[in-house]
């Protein structure tokens, strides 16, 4: 270890520094905890020294003391290793929400995973803490060990299903904590290593998943022909293809070609409504085979007498056909039928969410936009048609027309769209990515929908956003900040889904993608819409953000901060995460982004509370690369905080936001028509 010199003189400059990189370079070098230890006393000792030094030596000191410091973290720690955590549950099978949000299923958020932290090794399987999806930052979440690695942490990253080919990270076999605490309470001897061939062994592969739908099971009996074709094409992602014909020929017959699984274990945060009752069970029967509808207290021979701790529950083509309750030292007989074969459905059945569809849609295939149909040149429609199953969301609701409506988007495209009731409101897709919001003012209906795509003829690029337009003549885009630059030179194409009358409602084909990609709309025939259609796209500066842009996963919105009759906030946790604007005059509108009163805490102010002052605050807080807005308040422009942003009653500002992200600005753009070559009409 070299020491430090004693004195130095300001021509001593050059040398100096030139000391102090070599003695750094030694001092990483340095092996042993005491002579680390010795180094770290000498920085200091030279630091407090020499405070008049020279200002090029003294910001020199600190560099190298910064880097130093950073060396000896990384000897003193290890690095911790990375796993890959799989989709599902190991233990039930359903999806785990790797995105931080679970609605009002908060358990489904607390996880374990078992893992080995060396190849091969048996010896060194370990089970993780208990950790909260809530807590994954960009796609990782750090999660420790339990028993005799306690001092131990690793990393968990989640990837999507496409990027899974070519990882070389271990596999962490993710399951929820609920699932860990049935399992080893009812399983005697319950070792990790158990739990992890368990979590290995159903931890099926995303293909038979997703081709479940390919082989249909048309009698009763299933050849074993079958079953070895089906075993060919999914070989070797399955281990109950690994089993003999005849075996596998029983076991289908049992489930059907199309259930993954005959019986799964289901979870549940709070069953005790259900406590000393008697349950009664809703049936529906689709195309002959009875499913659970719904629970609920009532006249039924079963009674429940406890608290109720787990269900199991039999199913086919992803229906509840049959349940037993399951307590801490009872359960209950299967409460229903027990399937002994799956149903079947004709090659070209067409198959929809709910009974009450219009008379208008015999033909919903025909009618809504499909791209690969109405885009793709090389298209070839199928000589006949196939299974389809389609999604219907009303606009209507006992005669009322939507209040506001929500799509939900990520930087890949539309996930689902919420809309919104006096009383209720529906959802079809999922609550995922950014919530962008439209509230309708009394008497406003949708006039004319656009679907946005990229100017391309590949289907990679296929994903629509939709764009309305108000019988008030207001125009909302509901899809993430596009680059004028792009829509002046064709890069997008805007499909007006030309209908007569009103927008009564919108549907959509489930596919396996998450992301909507086939999209329609039901109209009112007898209405009159006046005015034309009218297209505008926003030309402004758009911030930097880390890791999205425009055209992908960035977000906008323009309101005006004048005649205000009273303002609403919207908290999620600590982040604020949006505006409702209402006006003295004009219809209401929302900057940035907002959701419905279950999943976040409203707050409302009006004249009377204060909001004839000055002006807006916005307060922020940042982490990494990421900044948020946590809290927002109205006043006088009395502080001058380099992490908050002032704005006037009366300007027009802009609110940007992404997942991860909010950017309030003054508004300095401008609204501009989108060029007529980039409009097409789909009759």
């Amino acid at each position: 270890m070299r020491r430090a010199p004693a004195n130095l003189s300001k021509d001593e400059n050059a040398w100096m520094i030139s000391w102090l990189r070599e003695s750094n370079k030694s001092n990483s070098n340095a092996c042993d905890s005491a002579t680390r230890s010795s180094a770290s006393a000498d920085w200091t000792r030279l630091l407090r020294s020499h405070q008049k030094l020279d200002p090029m030596i003294s910001s020199s000191l600190h560099t190298f003391t910064e880097e130093f410091d950073t060396q000896l973290a990384g000897m003193s720690s290890p690095t911790k290793k990375t796993y890959v955590g799989t989709e599902r549950c190991g233990l039930c099978r359903s999806q785990l929400p790797w995105n931080g949000e679970s609605d009002l299923d908060l358990w489904a958020l607390d996880f374990r995973a078992a893992l080995c932290l060396e190849p091969n090794n048996e010896d060194t399987i370990a089970i993780t803490k208990i950790a909260n999806l809530s807590d994954i930052y960009d796609q990782q979440i750090d999660v420790g060990l339990t028993d005799n690695h306690q001092n131990q942490s690793i990393t968990i990253c989640h990837y999507e299903q496409r990027f899974y080919v070519n990882r070389t990270h271990p596999t962490a076999y993710c399951f929820h904590a609920w699932c860990y605490e049935i399992l080893i309470q009812k399983a005697e001897r319950c070792t990790e290593s158990k739990i992890y061939k368990l979590s290995q062994i159903l931890s099926l592969g995303s293909e038979v998943w997703e081709n479940r739908h390919l082989h249909r099971q048309q009698t009763e009996n299933t050849s074993a022909e079958v079953l070895r074709e089906l075993g060919d094409r999914h070989q070797p992602v399955s281990k109950l293809l690994r089993l003999p014909a005849e075996l596998r020929t029983m076991v289908w017959n049992y489930i059907g070609l199309e259930a993954a699984f005959s019986a799964n274990v289901l979870v549940a945060e709070e069953t005790t409504r259900l406590l000393c009752s008697r349950i009664s069970i809703k049936m529906l029967t689709v195309f002959g085979t009875p499913y659970i509808q719904s629970l609920a207290d009532g006249c039924f021979s079963a009674a429940i007498p406890g608290a109720v701790h787990y269900l199991k529950f039999a199913m086919v083509y992803g229906g509840i056909c049959a349940i037993q309750l399951y307590g801490s030292d009872w359960n209950t007989s299967w409460l229903r039928v027990v399937p002994k074969s799956g149903g079947t459905c004709s090659d070209d059945q067409i198959l929809w969410d709910q009974p009450d569809i219009p008379d208008t849609l015999c033909d919903p295939d025909k009618e809504l936009f499909d791209f690969k149909r109405d885009i793709s040149p090389s298209y070839e429609r199928p000589k006949r048609r196939q299974l389809s199953y389609f999604g219907y969301l009303p606009l209507f609701s006992d005669n009322e027309y939507v209040t506001g409506l929500t799509v939900y988007v990520s930087g890949n495209g539309i996930i689902g769209i919420e809309s919104h009731f006096t009383k209720r409101s529906r959802l079809i897709g999922d609550r995922n990515g950014c919530p962008k919001y439209f509230p309708f003012h009394s008497g406003e209906q949708i006039a004319f929908t656009w679907i946005c795509i990229i100017n391309s003829d590949s289907y990679a690029f296929a994903a629509p956003t939709v764009t309305i337009q108000t019988t008030f003549g207001r125009i909302h885009t509901f899809g993430p900040y596009i680059l004028p630059q792009y829509v002046m030179n064709n890069k997008y194409k805007w499909i007006l889904l030309d209908r007569p009358g009103s927008i009564t409602g919108f549907y959509f084909e489930w596919q396996k993608s998450p992301v909507i990609m086939r999209v329609g709309v039901t109209r009112e025939s007898n209405s009159a819409v006046t005015g034309n259609p009218n297209l505008e796209f926003t030309a402004c500066n758009a911030p930097y953000l880390p890791r999205v842009g425009p055209n992908a996963g960035l977000f906008m919105s323009v309101a005006s901060l004048s005649n205000l009759r009273k303002v609403e906030f919207c908290r999620v946790g600590t982040r604020c995460t949006g505006l409702k604007l209402h006006y003295l005059q004009a219809p209401t509108a929302v900057l940035g982004q907002w959701q419905t009163a279950a999943f976040s805490q409203h707050v409302s102010m009006s004249h009377t509370n204060g909001l004839d002052t000055m002006g807006i605050r916005f307060k922020f807080s940042k982490s990494g690369d990421h900044q948020v807005a946590t809290d927002i308040s109205f006043g006088a422009d009395t502080t001058d905080d380099c992490n908050s942003t002032y704005s006037h009653l009366g300007e027009t500002i802009t609110w940007w936001f992404s997942r991860f992200d909010d950017v309030v600005r003054l508004w300095d753009g401008q609204f501009l028509p989108v060029p007529k070559g980039s409009i097409i009409n789909l009759k």
